[in-house]
């Protein structure tokens, strides 16, 4: 009609779009304010005492004092047992001069000399060595041991020999609860086994005993994809937190009681297996979930997983660039979103008909309907996981081991099983010794199967193989097409063709990436040795010594995909 305007766009669904995304915006410029802020604390130098201003690039003889901030763990390399730990440092000598110094700073300690009884977190020691930075990655994608170690706000080693001394300056009156505890359940699970690969196992399961866990023990379940169940992180909270949740209820507690009983356990539990930080970050999550019961909130996963990064993120930023970080919350982000359409699907094809009475269904179909539906979600939540961790597993582990899709389900449900087996051993020890040594047959029996299923999985043709890392893009690529579809955003008619232009644009630079790959030659010059890697041609020149051969070689080739 003459006289009347006519708007192509709703102006208040315009304005409700424009709001919607500037609190989104404004939300991310705050997180990432915070972020920032609290890095840049953690990083800054701290005044003329810092160890950074102190000590000269090259390194410098010292004699450092200070107290531990982590108790020595002891760990295997080849035939040889380190003991590695932290310390603050509160004081320093440099290049043996007599007076001593204020110094600011955390040092790593690695020591081969047996260390007396007393050293535990909290106790004052004095030490000597040769104080320096961490050695950089020695070749292009190699291990980067003074990033590693920045990330954990340490820039300092103290590299010791035979003739180092090392002297307690305040002796602990007992040793840190938590040690006491792990050194107790290590016997308890003992008891009535022999000793073997299995029960070190064990104990890096329900323990966080990493000591067990060699190169050669965790390479069968590395390259099978199941090598999560030995750290204490999601899996491990979550079977605990139901196990807990299942008995309070039976006690007649309702949720919010239960809720109210289980998180305090779950800490304790982080606490005795020794605040690994995936432990910490599991036990961050779950509280975060049970607190949804003690508050009568409705749980959403999604929310609560937000929640959780956000107030990890906020007390420790390096978090966000730690491997175990990015896996736990990217595969439960995953597990949110894609399990749910994949199990329905799956399902839906070992569901009978839904229009024929059960009495009309055959008997096997009924004896198999629970463990169909059983095998369906299982086989859902190993490929939603999967998915998830695909590139991040290819960019820091360099496997690509499809034979996780499959392996994750019999592997896992034997460690469902072999964990509660543990916590039952380690409820009834201290009072009821047979119930114990019967729990601990239990978990030996499930360990053992755990280990032939990896082994024969890792073993199988086309199982696993080294990769090289993924690009940055490949990756963010990845990730949007997995959440974007497991979401529905992409599959929204508004965003769907967008998101078919962009899929096309993705799959091109891939081929593109990988054409250009085949045609570049690459050579890799190796330090210690006149070592050349001539990749396109599969050669290797000279070798180099035992050494080489031996540690530095088959590194850089598994780097390199080979």
């Amino acid at each position: 009609m003459p006289g009347t305007a006519s708007f192509p766009v709703n102006p208040i669904a315009l304005l409700h779009g424009v709001m919607v995304w500037s609190q989104w915006i404004s939300g991310g410029l705050l997180v990432v304010a915070l972020g920032g802020g609290g890095l840049n604390e953690r990083t800054r130098v701290q005044g003329a005492h810092d160890l950074r201003v102190l000590v000269e690039a090259e390194g410098a003889l010292a004699r450092v004092s200070g107290h531990i901030v982590s108790s020595p763990k002891v760990v295997r390399v080849g035939f040889e047992e380190r003991r590695q730990f932290l310390v603050k440092t509160e004081a320093i000598q440099l290049n043996s001069i007599e007076h001593w110094q204020p110094a600011v700073g955390k040092v790593w300690v690695a020591v081969t000399n047996r260390l007396e009884v007393g050293w535990y977190t909290g106790v004052n020691v004095e030490l000597d060595g040769v104080l320096r930075r961490p050695s950089p990655a020695a070749y292009p994608g190699g291990f980067d041991r003074r990033h590693q170690l920045a990330r954990r706000g340490v820039y300092h080693e103290l590299r010791t020999d035979d003739l180092s001394s090392f002297k307690l300056l305040s002796q602990s009156q007992a040793q840190p609860w938590g040690a006491r505890f792990r050194q107790w359940g290590r016997e308890c699970l003992a008891r009535g086994l022999p000793k073997d690969e299995a029960v070190e196992l064990l104990w890096a399961m329900s323990l966080g005993w990493r000591t067990g866990l060699t190169a050669e023990v965790a390479g069968p379940f590395m390259q099978s994809g199941t090598l999560h169940l030995f750290a204490i992180s999601g899996l491990h909270v979550a079977l605990v937190a139901g196990i807990l949740a299942v008995l309070l209820r039976v006690l007649r507690l309702g949720r919010q009681g239960a809720a109210l009983v289980a998180i305090p356990l779950l800490w304790f539990y982080a606490g005795a297996t020794g605040w690994q930080p995936s432990a910490v970050r599991a036990t961050v999550m779950m509280t975060v979930l049970l607190g949804g019961w003690v508050f009568r909130r409705p749980v959403n996963v999604l929310n609560s997983l937000g929640l959780a990064a956000f107030l990890i993120i906020l007390f420790d930023p390096q978090q966000l660039f730690r491997v175990s970080f990015q896996l736990s919350f990217s595969v439960v982000f995953s597990l949110a979103l894609v399990v749910s359409p994949v199990g329905a699907w799956l399902n839906a094809k070992v569901q009978p008909d839904a229009y024929l009475p059960q009495p009309l269904w055959p008997w096997w179909r009924r004896w198999i309907l629970w463990p169909s539906q059983w095998i369906a979600g299982a086989l859902a939540v190993s490929f939603g996981a999967w998915l998830a961790s695909l590139p991040l597993v290819a960019h820091h582990f360099h496997l690509f081991n499809p034979v996780a899709l499959l392996a994750n389900v019999p592997v896992v449900f034997c460690g469902m099983a072999a964990l509660p087996s543990c916590l039952g051993s380690l409820l009834f020890g201290a009072w009821l010794e047979p119930v114990s040594v019967c729990f601990n047959h239990a978990a030996w029996f499930f360990m053992h199967a755990m280990m032939t299923l990896s082994r024969e999985a890792a073993e199988l043709p086309g199982a696993w193989q080294y990769v090289r890392a993924p690009e940055g893009w490949m990756m963010a690529g990845w990730y949007a097409l997995l959440f974007g579809i497991g979401s529905g955003w992409f599959l929204k008619l508004t965003v769907r063709r967008w998101a078919l232009a962009g899929w096309i644009v993705f799959v091109g630079m891939l081929g593109y990436a990988w054409f250009e790959d085949r045609r570049t030659v690459r050579m890799t010059f190796l330090p210690n040795g006149p070592v050349t890697h001539v990749e396109s041609a599969g050669m290797l020149i000279d070798c180099g010594d035992a050494r080489m051969t031996e540690f530095v070689i088959p590194r850089h080739l598994r780097v390199r995909g080979v």
